[in-house]
Formats: C-alpha cells, structure tokens, sequence
C-alpha cells in the first residue's frame, strides 16, 4: 500500500501535536 506512507507520516506528525497539547512523552 503505497498510501501508507503519507498516512503514516500524517499520523505521527498528530501524534505528536496531541502529545505536546495533552502529554510529552520520549519518544
């Protein structure tokens, strides 16, 4: 699935957004 790289780039980058807003954890 060639899409899988976009989405997953996606979902890291809200991710971690979400972390920053709610909780910062080491990645």
């Amino acid at each position: 699935m060639p899409s899988s790289r976009p989405v997953f780039l996606k979902s890291h980058f809200i991710l971690r957004t979400r972390s920053r807003q709610s909780i910062v954890k080491p990645n």
